[in-house]
């Protein structure tokens, strides 16, 4: 029997793209009307760049963030400016772990 892990929801992030860049903008607004002024607790991390940016805006304090990639970077490294606000990870002492799909 599956256990259940009490998720509210999940969402598609290839919505937000256009022409090959995240519309940061309109994510987070639509994940906060998803979460109903909710803050959230676990977070899995696939993308990385505005995604990540965004995320760190909604996290609450002592909540975890599970990384398993940074696809917005993979072939484009030079070219991004990366997390913009990652002093969020600080102020909400926010706990990330990096792990690789084969963990």
């Amino acid at each position: 029997m599956a256990k259940d892990l009490g998720c509210k929801d999940a969402i598609n992030y290839k919505k937000y793209y256009q022409n090959g860049d995240i519309t940061a903008k309109e994510f987070e607004e639509d994940v906060r009307k998803m979460i109903g002024g909710e803050e959230i607790d676990v977070y899995y991390e696939n993308v990385g760049e505005d995604m990540l940016s965004s995320m760190l805006n909604l996290m609450a304090a002592h909540s975890k963030i599970i990384m398993c990639g940074a696809t917005a970077t993979y072939n484009s490294w030079g070219d991004k400016v990366g997390v913009r606000n990652f002093g969020q990870i600080i102020t909400r002492r926010i706990q990330m772990k990096g792990i690789l799909y084969y963990d």
